[in-house]
């Protein structure tokens, strides 16, 4: 029988999840993983002369058996091995997007479609947090969105994880004024003021 598909858009990715209930809580820690995933991410996207970057892991498109623990590791294993590459080098701002299917709890072969989207909220290598614990509230708020879509969702419940992206921009925090030439239809409306600062040893 093929899958039933169904135009879902009940839920946003965006709206601040509810906190599961004690029942639901999942373990903040990865498993033995790898079955229903690849071994590492790669890269999809580079923008701006590598600046801005996507990094993707695919997993398995079969229900597997445990994908608990599958995106514990994902996430708390190799989201962290390539954070702490990308960070060598350069300070990062980065956030993670999950996009999973959900299948009703009666009719298993009723799928979202297309699938469902959930993310985080940025972090910075640059911060006080070591990027374990950031990763941890990462993975927290991941949880708390999927457990909050099932509670709330008319029956749907996982039916098997996508893809986990890593979106990453790469940053200064110590770096000091820009100047950006204004548009000629600006220039000669002769109303604004645009301050070039030629010397920057001062700041």
């Amino acid at each position: 029988m093929s899958l039933v598909k169904l135009r879902l858009h009940e839920k946003s990715a965006h709206t601040t999840p509810t906190q599961p209930s004690a029942s639901r809580k999942r373990p903040l820690q990865h498993g033995a993983g790898g079955v229903g995933m690849k071994s590492a991410f790669e890269l999809v996207e580079d923008s701006l002369n590598g600046s801005a970057q996507t990094h993707r892991l695919r997993f398995a498109t079969e229900r597997p058996e445990n994908y608990v623990s599958d995106l514990g590791t994902a996430v708390l294993k190799l989201a962290h091995e390539l954070i702490e590459r990308l960070t060598r080098d350069a300070n990062v701002k980065w956030y993670l997007s999950l996009s999973l299917v959900f299948h009703k709890a009666t009719h298993t072969d009723v799928i979202t479609d297309p699938p469902v989207y959930f993310r985080t909220e940025p972090m910075a290598s640059t911060s006080a947090q070591p990027i374990t614990l950031q990763l941890k509230i990462a993975l927290r708020r991941l949880w708390q969105e999927i457990d909050s879509y099932e509670e709330n969702g008319s029956g749907w419940i996982v039916d098997h994880l996508r893809e986990l992206d890593l979106h990453v921009v790469s940053y200064d925090p110590l770096r000091v004024g820009i100047y950006l030439p204004l548009p000629q239809w600006l220039v000669r409306l002769h109303a604004l003021l645009n301050i070039r600062n030629l010397n920057y040893d001062d700041w």
